[in-house]
């Protein structure tokens, strides 16, 4: 057996089955694996028990029991197949599956046990989707807003996976579901401008068409307004703010001050704390003042 990863995960036998689970689920909940080497399944479920376990940094063991070196084990908890999985708290089964199951589940099996452990959940899924585990990660926000439907942080990034898979539609009525005042409000809004930039763009003939406006007459403020959603539409901010800021220049009035509100938009898109928004921020400010 190779080296355990942590002190939370235990190979378990008859001898100290009683002290690691019995026992060991009265301070914390314990979760037995039953595998084996030649299971192909217990190969892929094996690891991510690991990971998930590690995360809660002894809030969770996991104590791994091989079935062919402890079959009484195996009678006694009555498995019948492989990987099987109990979920032991206070010296009681209180959770139980059969085969592999995706992380959020299992994650969501354990929650309510131990709480939601070190690693937080949200995090999780924003390194999943950056690794392009996008089905992962949407499986770990329904998860979260399975507990709490109005979590706005889980909301936002369903909303955002959404836009990048571009179901746009779909995103909308996640975003136009955020009420005025609640949390995430004002992102949610500055979501739905930013899939109103796209259609701008998309409706005006795309951003070839719009440079070729721009490049034929640099003072058409219309056209440059139109190139900056482009900009701003594929996540292109530096280039959106600047341009934006050539508008201003020109005519800090340009229709109502609209290249002013929509560099506000985008500072909350890009976030108020980014060093590009207040970068911005401060040059947008040189200019009206």
């Amino acid at each position: 057996m190779a080296e355990q990863p942590s002190p939370w995960i235990i190979d378990v036998n008859e001898k100290n089955f009683v002290d690691v689970v019995a026992n060991g689920s009265k301070q914390a909940v314990v979760i037995v694996d039953f595998w084996a080497e030649w299971c192909g399944p217990c190969k892929m479920l094996g690891p991510l028990l690991e990971q998930i376990v590690d995360s809660y940094g002894g809030q969770v063991i996991l104590a791994k029991v091989n079935v062919d070196e402890n079959q009484m084990l195996s009678q006694q908890f009555g498995v019948r197949s492989i990987p099987t999985v109990k979920i032991v708290k206070d010296g009681e089964i209180v959770d139980e599956f059969v085969g592999a199951l995706p992380e959020a589940d299992i994650r969501a099996k354990i929650e309510g046990l131990a709480g939601a452990g070190e690693t937080d959940p949200l995090e999780v899924a924003a390194q999943l989707i950056a690794e392009g585990k996008k089905a992962e990660a949407s499986e770990i926000y329904a998860g979260i807003l399975e507990k709490d439907p109005k979590n706005s942080a889980a909301r936002l990034a369903i909303a955002r996976l959404l836009i990048s898979e571009n179901e746009t539609e779909n995103a909308l009525t996640v975003l136009e579901a955020f009420e005025e005042g609640v949390e995430g409000y004002s992102e949610a809004r500055a979501l739905i401008d930013s899939l109103e930039y796209a259609k701008i763009c998309h409706e005006a003939g795309g951003p070839d068409e719009i440079r070729r406006r721009v490049e034929s007459d640099p003072a058409d403020l219309e056209a440059l307004y139109l190139l900056a959603c482009c900009h701003a539409s594929g996540g292109d901010y530096d280039n959106a703010f600047e341009t934006l800021l050539r508008i201003i220049a020109k005519d800090k009035s340009f229709e109502e001050g609209k290249a002013q509100e929509t560099m506000k938009s985008l500072f909350e898109i890009v976030g108020q704390q980014d060093d590009l928004t207040r970068r911005y921020r401060s040059k947008l400010a040189n200019l009206l003042f």
